[in-house]
């Protein structure tokens, strides 16, 4: 009997999640703005951190955030953006048992982002940077890269990492053609910024 209550109490669980995500998905797929859907992410309280996270990330402000945090809780600074760039890198490509103050600070601001990032690191601690790379080399170069080529197959086109070089006269296009695939891809706007 008593194994039949936990099988009862673990099913209405499940069928509670399920609803729980039907509704999520719901909510979040009606929405026609990036602020609405950071507000039904941020009314989940599962997602607890994930739609600061998205806000961060997409803004560009990722870095300056955490720069910013990591000097009010720890009272000192590791240096520039490119210091904080390093700790993105720590907390996406080290092992789970490796937990620096940054990394910690990185999973008290964004808790449920850090704990997606350490399931997907659970088993082999370099499979989140192999889906990345994956995810990365399909948006940049087979769909972004592809849908500019097949629009003007005489615009230049470079990748570097999450970059595109191109000539000062098609920046504009590529950077549309980026803005619009991605918003499409990843469902928010991101910002692109034009380097010289």
């Amino acid at each position: 009997m008593k194994k039949s209550l936990t099988k009862k109490l673990k099913e209405a669980k499940e069928v509670d999640e399920e609803k729980k995500i039907k509704d999520f998905e719901s909510k979040f797929n009606s929405t026609s703005n990036d602020d609405e859907k950071l507000d039904v992410i941020n009314s989940f309280e599962e997602l607890d951190g994930l739609g600061q996270y998205i806000e961060d990330v997409v803004s560009g402000d990722l870095y300056e955030v955490l720069k910013t945090s990591f000097e009010e809780v720890f009272e000192y600074s590791l240096g520039e953006r490119e210091q904080y760039k390093e700790v993105i890198m720590t907390v996406l490509f080290t092992k789970n048992g490796y937990n620096p103050k940054s990394k910690l600070l990185f999973a008290s601001r964004y808790p449920f982002v850090d704990s997606v990032f350490r399931e997907s690191k659970r088993k082999d601690y370099k499979a989140l940077s192999k889906q990345l790379q994956r995810l990365e080399s399909k948006l940049i170069l087979r769909t972004v890269c592809k849908e500019i080529n097949s629009l003007d197959s005489t615009i230049p086109m470079f990748t570097i990492h999450d970059s595109i070089l191109t000539s000062s006269k098609h920046i504009e296009t590529v950077k549309s053609k980026l803005i619009d695939i991605l918003t499409l891809e990843i469902g928010f706007e991101p910002v692109i910024k034009v380097g010289e």
